[in-house]
């Protein structure tokens, strides 16, 4: 059986054997989930327990008990306050809720036992939040009424709360991870994406190509940009930091910044328009100084100026949908084509983000952003990936044209073109102080092989030929095939004699003629610029040549 053949056949029953192996395995494994009796393993689960029956508030000294949750109230006071009898606490620890940018207040009886508020004179600002509170619990609380006491203090949120849980701090904790596990590997994907596409562009940049590489960089921050705001305006920063007010400011700045770079991505991707666009980002860069300086002296908040951000995304949004319009009308542009569907696929999301933060503030509000990211994302890599293999191709296309244009086919050396390439180098930058040793090489009698045997006798020779000074100068210089029968080898290293390599080249011609129908023969000479003198490289070429050709008369024993 043929060596293919067998391999073929060995590569067949590998593959079938890792089927068999699989299917095997996920048949065992399948059954066992299904039909084994044995008891869990797995640690009892610490859950948290619902606490919103039986809650009131009281309004004109009129009880008002609450039916369900999420509950909210706007009225004329400043302050909601809703009580309850606290229950026994047997392993509950915590009373816990997600606050809405509210000062809280909590106290049993009329013992204050915790209080979410921070100092009118902090330079921080009043930037409360939306995270969890955690009021703690002690068996003396038992039977005492507790009292809430939520104030707002943004004007685009009312009194309320969303839902009240009774726990360990266990519980909440393994409570977070399960409610943004998701979450969280949507998070990891995305900053190992961006991570990937930053290292793609400095790979590129240190190699300095001519494909416009930085729509990478472009992608990767604004991946970097949306994965820091969502996971800013999730709960999962309550697992890692303490300050609430700097979870709020990295939300706002990152939320504001996201446009940014999806401004350059698609500048780079159109023809026109471009001096509007980046005019669009300096905009928004003056909208965020604008707000963090407002905040900063207390005159607004971040909630309140949030509509001033979306008025602008808002308006971004069409200028971009009709720059790309144009753009696909123009020059029809599959590029823009494929950015035009993914910001139309990202808007849509944007907007049922948008939608549900002003009906449902207390929402999940980056869930159908998240959707609508996916989506953009693959369609964007999608684009930017075609476009850097398209360039890879041309450009090893370029080098292979290149290299054919500067190869001889035949004996595969570089040809008159690269020889006389560097040669023109060497003229012009001069050879005085330069070591370099140049090798003429003629092989004898080709004609003679040529009109006797055909060029096929005569290609065998050249072939041969090459092969012999290639591999006795390959390790010092570069030889040419510069003529029909003429080679040049160029040594530019100091201390090396041609005639031990003479010595080399000749045992490779012997070996060659003992495996040859036809005899080779090469004549040779070389000159040499010890670095210290006046010569040129065309007398050094000259001197050389004229060696040659004594050396081909004596061989010969006639001179041309």
């Amino acid at each position: 059986m043929p060596l293919i053949e067998s391999r073929h056949l060995q590569k067949l029953i590998r593959n079938i054997l890792w089927i068999c192996a699989s299917l095997f395995f996920l048949g065992i494994l399948g059954t066992v989930f299904f039909t084994s009796d044995l008891p869990d393993i797995r640690p009892p689960e610490e859950e948290d327990t619902s606490f919103t029956e039986g809650w009131y508030y009281m309004e004109e000294n009129v009880k008002h008990t609450i039916a369900s949750f999420p509950f909210s109230l706007s009225f004329g006071g400043d302050e909601l306050i809703l009580y309850h009898k606290i229950p026994p606490l047997t392993d509950i620890k915590y009373l816990s809720f997600k606050n809405q940018f509210q000062e809280i207040k909590a106290y049993a009886g009329d013992l204050c036992i915790y209080e979410y508020k921070t100092s009118s004179a902090s330079p921080a600002g009043k930037l409360l939040g939306n995270f969890r509170c955690y009021i703690p619990l002690s068996p003396e609380y038992e039977g005492q009424t507790i009292s809430l006491h939520l104030k707002n203090t943004v004007s685009i949120t009312v009194n309320g709360l969303q839902n009240i849980e009774l726990g360990s701090s266990d519980a909440f904790i393994l409570d977070i991870i399960s409610n943004n596990f998701s979450l969280a590997v949507c998070l990891i994907f995305m900053f190992l994406t961006a991570l990937l596409l930053y290292l793609v562009y400095l790979v590129q940049d240190v190699k300095k190509l001519s494909y416009d590489y930085k729509s990478f960089l472009y992608i990767g921050s604004f991946l970097l940009l949306s994965a820091l705001w969502m996971w800013s305006d999730s709960e999962l920063p309550q697992l890692l930091c303490s300050n609430a007010t700097m979870v709020c400011l990295i939300s706002f700045f990152s939320f504001m910044a996201l446009p940014i770079p999806l401004l350059s991505f698609v500048r780079s991707a159109c023809r026109q328009g471009k001096t509007l666009l980046t005019g669009m980002q300096c905009v928004l860069l003056v909208n965020i100084i604008v707000q963090f300086l407002l905040y900063s002296m207390e005159l607004f908040d971040f909630p309140s100026m949030l509509p001033v951000t979306h008025l602008l995304l808002l308006l971004y949004i069409g200028i971009i949908i009709v720059l790309l319009i144009r753009e696909v009308r123009l020059h029809a542009s599959f590029e823009a084509k494929g950015i035009l569907a993914a910001i139309l696929l990202l808007i849509l999301c944007s907007i049922a983000a948008m939608v549900q933060f002003y009906l449902h503030p207390n929402t999940d509000n980056s869930r159908f952003f998240r959707y609508g990211l996916v989506m953009f994302i693959g369609i964007l890599l999608f684009l930017s990936g075609k476009n850097l293999i398209r360039f890879l191709e041309e450009r090893t296309q370029a080098k292979l044209y290149q290299q054919l244009a500067y190869t001889d086919i035949m004996t595969q050396t570089p040809n008159r073109i690269a020889f006389d390439e560097c040669i023109d180098k060497l003229r012009q930058s001069g050879i005085s102080g330069m070591p370099l040793t140049v090798v003429m090489l003629d092989l004898n009698n080709l004609k003679e092989t040529n009109d006797t045997y055909g060029h096929k006798a005569g290609d065998e020779l050249l072939k041969g030929a090459a092969g012999s000074i290639k591999n006795a100068f390959q390790e010092v210089g570069t030889t040419y095939r510069i003529g029909g029968d003429e080679f040049v080898v160029l040594i530019k290293k100091g201390n090396i004699s041609p005639e031990p390599l003479f010595q080399v080249m000749d045992l490779e011609i012997a070996q060659f003629n003992t495996k040859s129908r036809y005899s080779l023969s090469i004549a040779k000479g070389y000159a040499h610029n010890a670095g210290d003198s006046d010569k040129d490289i065309d007398s050094l070429l000259s001197a050389a040549d004229q060696n040659m050709y004594r050396n081909k008369a004596a061989t010969k024993g006639t001179c041309r």
